[in-house]
């Protein structure tokens, strides 16, 4: 079973005569994607190196790390076929049983246990690995090699994991059900200092193919490649991957698959891959400040629609893949995406999955600066919330997003790292409404940063009579004022004429062509409008920008300007009405000149 289109590709494809040699058949997982045959041998090529026996691992311990992991992510297709190959390695089928119930009392070997305890919590609490759980397995006699090994391992388990969830593919066997009640995973905290993680050996670019055809395609060799020099044919495989995966833009253009490896590493806490994406983003042409708003919360970045219903599902692949289910399939279809490009978004979020999961493991640093630094803050009990993405989530609030005013009870109960979580959700918004008070770039950012120190300075103020965020936005607006009269006293924000009504006068509104589309592109279009919006009166601006860009309540954008409902909708209308009166010249219909209202 699988949610998309079907097809079938003949018994020699190469892929699936690899299959047959190592497996006896031919996985279901990969029969459900032959309608894009380049990711099946992408994936392929990907385990047939991660689970090779010329390594420091014997297959037996690969397959309890795929075993325990994909069991912890929840996929009944990966455990029922991971617990037959271990069962064809020699495994006993009680102990496989056992395995999956607890792998601690399951009769394995101290090394193994704690092989497997390492191989969990990277996949399930990777933010918390550092030195001592490398040690761990020193002290077992594993070296660099075979713990890279466990990594990647652990990696290709939740690149499995994704795929098979979000393609709700039926098992090849029986399926092995996942009992109730597994012990969680290790979840302790540990310091992070001795990074990298692993050692590799110096090596020279020629010596490895790889590293070549990295510097070649990016430019340079991320680091998180150069960490694993010790088995180039791992290496090679993620490079082919790479290649076919994202870079074939074929299917899914490479910027939008850019944009899905950022928004899932974000989702993952991963600084490392979100510096590296928001710099491969730039030299495909995207600004800075786009990319680190996509970062940030990908709806609110004023991307088109499609995009974000896109971005929407490559985050639900990440945190709940067996959730995708036919009607965020039939979404997709309905903004335009064909079969072949929803599944190709899938399995570029398991690609990702995996890259997050070999970088955080490797603990290697980002050669970028980071536009932002994303870290697991928070630290509520179990029962009051739970981790899943950048920030706690609260179970009893709307997508489980935690409130504004449950994160200041945090602060001011002592926990001022949460600050850095409200920060993170109003700082877009803020900087946007800022921006429009100002008029320029340089003002707002300072006026920004004003507002947040003095938000976080007087949070024992906010008494919740209004929402935070109206709390927040009005103290960035006097923050924006202050600005405006200190370093252009000439320059108010209410020098236009007042009309009969008491409100500034917008003057006369020019009509518009019926469709502007057919004058310039879309992108075209949004950088007029965004330019003609900054030509707007100020007082009309920031209203527009508060309502119609930032989406926020008229009563909201009222209380947070100090003016009443009314004000706030005249200003509203004449805002509206100047920015069409801005944009009608573009768009006048050739040989005629549109009369004036």
């Amino acid at each position: 079973m699988s949610w998309l289109a079907t097809s079938e590709l003949p018994d020699d494809f190469p892929p699936f005569t690899t299959f047959r040699r190592r497996f006896g058949f031919v996985p279901n997982l990969f029969r459900a994607q032959a309608i894009l045959p380049r990711l099946i041998e992408a994936e392929a090529g990907i385990s047939e190196a991660a689970l090779s026996d010329d390594g420091a691992l014997d297959r037996r311990r690969k397959e309890m790390i795929l075993l325990a992991v994909t069991a912890d992510g929840g996929s009944t297709y990966c455990v029922t076929s991971h617990a037959k190959l271990l069962e064809e390695l020699g495994a006993a089928g009680g102990q496989v049983d056992a395995i999956l119930a607890d792998h601690r009392d399951a009769g394995l070997s101290p090394a193994d246990v704690q092989l497997i305890d390492f191989a969990r919590k990277l996949a399930r609490h990777p933010t918390r690995m550092g030195t001592p759980d490398f040690d761990a397995l020193r002290g077992h006699g594993l070296d660099e090699g075979a713990i890279l090994e466990a990594i990647v391992t652990t990696g290709l388990a939740r690149f499995l994991c994704t795929i098979s969830l979000g393609l709700a593919v039926g098992t090849d066997f029986p399926p092995r059900a996942i009992p109730a009640g597994r012990p969680e995973p290790p979840a302790e905290r540990h310091p992070a200092n001795g990074r990298p993680y692993v050692t590799s050996p110096a090596a020279t670019t020629e010596s490895i193919p790889a590293w070549t055809f990295f510097r070649e395609r990016f430019g340079f060799v991320p680091r998180m490649f150069q960490a694993q020099g010790l088995r180039p044919r791992i290496l090679e495989a993620q490079a082919r991957a790479i290649d076919r995966i994202l870079l074939d833009e074929e299917v899914l253009s490479r910027l939008r698959k850019e944009r899905i490896l950022l928004v899932v590493s974000a989702a993952n806490l991963n600084t490392y891959c979100v510096s590296v994406h928001v710099e491969m983003l730039r030299n495909l042409g995207e600004p800075l400040e786009l990319s680190d708003a996509i970062a940030a919360d990908h709806r609110n970045a004023g991307l088109a629609p499609e995009d974000v219903a896109l971005l929407d599902f490559a985050v639900e692949a990440h945190g709940n893949p067996a959730g995708i289910g036919p009607g965020r399939v039939e979404a997709l279809r309905k903004h335009g995406f064909s079969d072949p490009q929803i599944l190709e978004a899938l399995v570029m979020t398991g690609l990702t999955e995996f890259l997050n999961t070999v970088q955080m493991g490797l603990g290697v640093e980002p050669e970028f600066p980071a536009t932002r630094v994303f870290e697991e803050t928070l630290n509520p009990p179990p029962d009051e919330t739970r981790q899943t993405g950048r920030e706690a989530v609260h179970p009893d609030l709307p997508d489980g997003a935690p409130g504004d005013e449950w994160l200041v009870a945090r602060v001011l109960e002592g926990e001022t790292s949460a600050f850095e979580a409200i920060v993170r959700r109003h700082q877009t918004r803020l900087y946007r409404i800022l921006l429009a008070v100002t008029g320029s770039a340089e003002d707002a950012e300072d006026a920004l940063q004003n507002a947040l120190l003095k938000g976080y300075r007087h949070l024992a103020n906010f008494r919740g009579e209004a929402r935070f965020s109206t709390w927040m936005t009005r103290i960035a607006l006097n923050e924006g004022y202050e600005v405006v009269r200190t370093r252009r006293p000439h320059d108010t924000l209410f020098n236009d004429v007042v009309d009969d009504e008491g409100e500034p006068s917008a003057g006369p509104y020019e009509p518009w062509a019926e469709d502007p589309e057919t004058s310039c592109s879309k992108s075209e279009m949004k950088a007029m409008v965004e330019r003609a919006i900054m030509e707007l009166s100020p007082i009309y601006r920031v209203a527009l920008v508060m309502r119609d860009i930032e989406q926020m309540s008229t009563t909201e954008a009222a209380q947070a300007l100090g003016i009443p409902v009314p004000a706030l909708k005249s200003r509203l209308l004449r805002a509206r009405l100047q920015l069409r009166d801005v944009l009608a010249p573009h768009f006048l219909r050739q040989g005629k000149e549109a009369p004036r209202v």
